[in-house]
């Protein structure tokens, strides 16, 4: 027969053990059984066998064996012995552990995660959900019925990978949609005007904004979709925007780069051109207007030179991933990451997931950067977190994921620094 030891002589996870008597309800930490020479410290089945189905206690394997002189109760736990067996007194109880273990492991899969900050999110109306709209990248339709549910997957899949902010701009719909996702997560949701200067999204009225900024429900700038208009970055349409964003020292995030194959002929935007999405059409208005806080969005893709000459020569500017970091080929985005980080900007890019229709993608997203081995881990948090604190001049205090801004907060944990 063999002996049993103490469970954190095999591994430390002590906070799980659970004392147990002889009889339920019991305080002892022993199960006293005469054919043992010695105590046992067990587990309860949710804890230990998610814990060693998980490998956490590497080595580990199970063994069917029933205790017959245990109670049932007692007999629903888990045991460890010398040999670093795990004794599993029936087959339900093995059913019952694999049952259990995916809500554990997705409860210490977001506990376990750093916080990110995604800077690059989409609210749509009702009226998008009328077709199908499949994934570009898996070609599959999600399964969404109405924009609620859309919310709802876009929040659960920030949960899930403990993204602790969102910037969401309402994409192509009313901007008192983007209420509605803060008030289903005001802890979590940055709301943000999203504007082109096409029929479906016209430039606002800037007395508008001004008051909605000054009432404290917006939080930001952008996405400013311009080049889907036919405007360039510094027309003088776009001046009044800039300054109100200066004023209020706004951060400002504008879409650069390209769009979907066969934009332009699509009836929303036959103005676009691919042209206009060179970030070297930002430097007047940056000449203008110093204080800017502006983040290039997509990361300039493709156009890597004007990027890093841009983000050279004026360093308030910062750059999001978004959309490339999981809609084009990985092997292209990660060698345009590769370069931006050999020009050394690495401590201002910033997460976005830009999901779109597609909840599933923040998680693509978040994968496209995780994947990147030549990056540091340390890079790799500047990505997800800290360039965009930096950015946003947040600083973090109590270690709570939220923040005080504009918006109306939800709680003091976060608050801007000390210009």
């Amino acid at each position: 027969m063999m002996a049993r030891r103490r469970l954190d002589e095999i591994a430390p996870v002590n906070s799980d053990v659970e004392p147990r008597g002889s009889e339920p309800g019991a305080g002892s930490d022993r199960i006293n059984d005469s054919r043992w020479n010695r105590p046992a410290f067990v587990l309860s089945p949710a804890k230990a066998g998610c814990e060693i189905l998980g490998n956490v206690i590497p080595g580990v394997t199970l063994a069917a064996l029933a205790h017959p002189g245990l109670p049932y109760v007692a007999a629903s736990r888990l045991v460890v012995s010398d040999r670093g067996q795990l004794m599993i007194p029936s087959l339900r109880i093995i059913t019952l552990l694999l049952l259990l273990c995916p809500f554990t492991f997705a409860q210490r899969n977001q506990q376990r995660r750093p916080p990110i900050i995604d800077m690059h999110l989409h609210a749509y109306g009702p009226e998008w959900f009328a077709k199908s709209n499949p994934n570009p990248v898996t070609g599959k339709a999600p399964a969404l019925k109405n924009d609620e549910e859309h919310m709802q997957a876009t929040l659960a899949a920030m949960r899930r990978y403990n993204i602790v902010r969102g910037f969401v701009s309402n994409l192509h719909c009313p901007l008192d949609v983007l209420r509605r996702w803060r008030d289903a997560a005001p802890d979590r949701i940055i709301a943000t005007p999203y504007f082109e200067g096409t029929a479906g999204s016209p430039l606002p009225d800037i007395n508008v904004l001004r008051s909605a900024y000054a009432s404290g429900w917006l939080g930001a700038m952008g996405e400013i979709g311009a080049q889907y208009g036919g405007l360039s970055a510094n027309d003088p349409k776009l001046e009044p925007y800039f300054a109100l964003a200066e004023q209020l020292d706004l951060p400002v995030g504008i879409h650069t780069g390209i769009s979907f194959p066969g934009i332009t002929y699509d009836p929303c935007c036959p103005n676009f051109r691919v042209t206009l999405g060179n970030p070297a059409l930002l430097e007047e208005v940056l000449i203008r207007h110093p204080k800017l806080r502006l983040y290039i969005m997509h990361g300039g893709h493709p156009y890597l030179p004007e990027t890093i000459a841009i983000m050279s020569v004026y360093p308030q500017v910062y750059a999001d991933l978004a959309v490339i970091d999981w809609i084009i080929p990985r092997e292209e985005f990660h060698e345009y990451l590769r370069s931006l980080i050999r020009a050394g900007m690495g401590k201002r890019l910033m997460f976005g997931s830009d999901q779109m229709m597609w909840p599933e993608a923040i998680g693509m997203a978040v994968e496209g950067i995780e994947s990147a081995r030549f990056l540091t881990r340390e890079q790799k948090r500047d990505i997800f977190y800290n360039n965009a604190m930096r950015f946003l001049r947040w600083k973090e205090e109590n270690k709570q994921p939220a923040i005080s801004q504009r918006t109306p907060p939800s709680n003091n944990s976060f608050k801007r620094s000390a210009r």
